[in-house]
């Protein structure tokens, strides 16, 4: 009987505290900070209730407050207004929030600035937002990889492309969120902008349901603005989650419904976003997809330049210029004969359209990244270029990446200074190996110069990839630069082009890059077939071993089937390391070496066709015609 009536006491005690609990209301704890994240607090800041169901209050020394709500309940929604004379609310769009059951875990952070700073601190707010956001998706992303043991490093390079498309897409949604006014846009709108930023983009995509979407947007005029541009936040908050596709089919709803002629800033504005969108898309996808998003990509940027012309909008003329240079030239990259050269003429005219609003004056960075794609179009128009216009499009190449550098230097913009030193060092190259005499020569030396500035700041613990990719190219250099110079210098540039090549290949492993290792490993087999020429004895023999031994590597990955031209070229390379290789070989050895080196030449000959390739294939047919006298005359022996 004792133990029963203890019980019932105890459960009385509970339901009484319980009851005291409900009673008790809810807290919201919070601080008020100046301009961003990090920011000092800020004393004396009202804060009001809008149903007036609690305060006013004001906040502490710190900026520190606590709003006391007695008879509402936790879950229930309040909205909050915050005053302080000659300042606003940059991140106004969460003073409307849920009670929290505990106000400790979530507390309230208001940032608040002057009223003429208000659109550069949402512009920060928004791309720290952001950019937390596509760090966590590629995090999670990369785990899975991991989990499914998927993380070799062309998946990795790949998944970090995506990365920095989708960063560059959190950019493009700070500035558009930025631009709105407090209390701008739909109720639904707000919401899923509150979810994004407590990091629920799944929630805030799932609640812009497009049937939502599409009802208001057969109502007034207004609903429809509402509705595009729930839209356009659902796009941009695909790209956050590395969702593209996805996000190119909401730009497109959204440009569907967005009347040209009494909204065309918004309609063009979105018709550059589906270009952006399908521009992305166009570089991760091979083959005709590809072509197809690259062709959209181009006609819409084309669409909105009817609409943002220089004379009206000469800053959006000039963005989108740029952009359409950018999706011509990558259009170009897969685009043979007439059509690939017009697309990078059609590249060029519109980098240089972009740089007449984009002044060094005026807009130093956006001038700069312009003359940097300048010169990668010219170095590529350059590259489908004989004879003197050849040459003339080189030197403007190499005059457009000595401007971009003029504005990025190493101390201030260190990585696409290193990329422009990289791009610098490409185009010096092609430009020494139309150069003969000491011209040639001083431009080989500037091109090393610019490859190994850039490996200043590409770092193979930093930037692997980017390492890798300038050492190979500095290998090319200094192999280059070595066929020039006799002697002993000319034998030690070698022997640093032949460290790069396997510094590269420390990095483009088979199993990870097996393209750029092959390509690699021919280019390792080219130089120790230069040593080769420079060596008597057992060590030239030894190198000659090494060189046949990367060419027959390469072809490991240099298949006829998939990669044609590449296995060619490699197989001719290999054809001359083994003729060389049996020119030091006497007896049956030597004869075997010249066999081999027949059946080289031969396989390349089934690829170099006269009429495909009547160069490659005159030079290949007579290595050919002089292998097979040799072994006629070893065999008659």
């Amino acid at each position: 009987m004792f133990r029963r009536i203890v019980l019932i006491l105890l459960l009385a005690a509970v339901a009484q505290a319980q009851a005291a609990t409900e009673t008790q209301g809810s807290l919201v704890k919070g601080s008020v900070i100046l301009n961003s994240e990090g920011g000092p607090g800020v004393a004396n800041v009202q804060i009001t209730d809008s149903a007036h169901t609690g305060g006013p209050w004001a906040t502490g020394s710190d900026g520190g407050f606590t709003l006391e709500y007695p008879n509402r309940a936790p879950g229930e929604r309040v909205r909050l207004g915050v005053s302080k004379e000659g300042y606003v609310v940059v991140n106004w769009v969460q003073l409307d929030l849920a009670l929290p059951k505990d106000p400790n875990a979530y507390p309230l952070q208001i940032i608040i600035c002057k009223e003429a700073d208000r659109e550069e601190m949402a512009l920060r707010f928004y791309q720290l937002k952001g950019a937390e956001a596509v760090e966590i998706t590629y995090q999670q992303k990369l785990k899975a990889l991991e989990e499914e043991n998927k993380s070799d490093a062309a998946t990795i390079a790949k998944l970090k492309e995506e990365r920095d498309q989708a960063k560059a897409g959190g950019e493009k949604a700070a500035a558009e969120l930025a631009k709105n006014q407090p209390g701008q846009g739909s109720e639904m709108y707000q919401e899923a902008v509150r979810l994004y930023l407590d990091g629920k983009i799944d929630a805030a995509i799932a609640l812009l349901d497009d049937d939502k979407l599409r009802r208001s947007a057969e109502q007034a005029e207004k609903a429809l603005t509402d509705a595009v541009q729930g839209w356009r936040l659902k796009a941009s908050l695909f790209k956050l989650k590395f969702r593209f596709e996805e996000a190119e089919k909401a730009y497109e709803t959204a440009l569907h419904h967005i009347n040209r002629e009494t909204n065309p800033r918004l309609w063009a504005e979105t018709e550059v976003d589906v270009g952006i969108t399908h521009d992305e898309l166009g570089i991760r996808v091979e083959a005709k997809a590809g072509n197809e998003h690259l062709a959209a990509a181009i006609t819409a940027y084309r669409s909105a330049l009817e609409v943002y012309t220089r004379e009206q909008l000469p800053q959006d003329w000039a963005a989108t210029q740029n952009n359409l240079g950018n999706a011509l030239r990558d259009q170009a990259a897969r685009t043979e004969g007439a059509k690939g050269a017009e697309l990078l003429a059609q590249a060029v005219s519109a980098f240089r359209s972009a740089l007449k609003v984009y002044t060094r004056e005026q807009l130093p960075q956006d001038w700069a990244a312009t003359q940097n794609n300048l010169g990668n179009a010219l170095w590529a128009q350059a590259a489908r270029t004989e004879g003197p216009k050849g040459a003339e499009l080189l030197a403007q190449a190499v005059s457009a990446f000595r401007s971009a550098l003029e504005v990025r230097t190493r101390e201030q913009l260190p990585q696409d200074w290193a990329m422009t030193q990289n791009n610098l060092g490409n185009a010096l190259w092609a430009q020494a190996d139309r150069t003969e005499g000491p011209k040639g020569a001083e431009l080989l030396a500037q091109a090393v110069s610019a490859f190994r500035s850039a490996l200043e700041v590409r770092t193979r613990e930093q930037l692997p990839q980017d390492w890798a990719a300038t050492q190979n190219n500095l290998g090319i250099a200094l192999r280059d630069q070595a066929a020039r110079t006799e002697g002993a210098k000319g034998a030690e540039l070698l022997a640093q082009a032949v460290s790069a090549f396997r510094s590269a290949l420390e990095v483009r492993t088979r199993e990870q890059l097996p393209q750029d290792w092959a390509m690699t490993q021919n280019n390792l087999g080219a130089t120790l077939l230069a040593q080769t020429d420079r060596t008597e004895g057992p060590k030239g023999a030894e190198l000659l071993a090494q060189a046949v031994s990367a060419y027959q590597s390469a072809l490991e990955i240099y298949t006829r089937e998939q990669l044609p031209q590449a296995w060619a070229a490699t197989q001719n390379n290999l054809g001359n390391a083994l003729w060389a290789q049996a020119d030091r070989t006497e007896g049956a050895k030597g004869t075997e070496l010249l066999a081999q080196a027949v059946a080289a030449f031969h396989s390349c000959l089934e690829i170099y066709t006269p009429e495909a390739f009547p160069l490659d294939h005159k030079r290949a047919q007579e290595q050919l015609k002089e292998c097979e006298r040799l072994l006629a005359k070893v065999q008659a022996q």
